[in-house]
């Protein structure tokens, strides 16, 4: 499997990004959680909000995202109309995916978003033809 930059767009709302960085900065441990708001086109994904969801691993190294969490939130923001448009988490000192990220990148069909603690670095990926793609990330007001 290949990496490639793909035409797939991740329209991020700047405050998104910087509570992002802030929780990243502010653990010891994997951080993770979903992204929330709409999908335009099939290739552009607007992140409105976002959700951070409890590491079961608890863990500097890895991540499982609590279930029970993942469905009040999903919950909460169907209400609003928002759709999962991306899975983020963050990683010690890089942001290459993991072969159980790209397992589950597999299943989900959305960009992931892969944040290095180490020099603050933000990358989103998808798989799209057996391919990973980078996805560009564009910082929205």
């Amino acid at each position: 499997m290949g990496r490639k930059k793909c035409e797939i767009l991740l329209l991020v709302k700047k405050e998104v990004i910087r509570k992002i960085l802030s929780k990243v900065e502010s653990e010891n441990i994997e951080i993770c959680g979903i992204l929330f708001g709409e999908r335009r086109k099939g290739k552009e994904f607007i992140v409105k909000e976002c959700s951070f969801i409890k590491n079961l691993n608890n863990s500097p190294l890895s991540f499982t995202m609590d279930p029970k969490e993942m469905y009040f939130e999903i919950m909460k923001h169907a209400k609003k109309s928002m759709d999962i448009v991306g899975l983020f988490h963050s990683h010690m000192s890089s942001t290459k995916p993991s072969s159980r990220d790209l397992k589950f990148m597999r299943l989900w069909g959305i960009p992931w978003v892969i944040i290095s603690k180490h020099d603050k670095a933000i990358v989103a990926y998808i798989i799209k033809d057996d391919d990973l793609c980078e996805v560009e990330i564009i910082e929205i007001p």
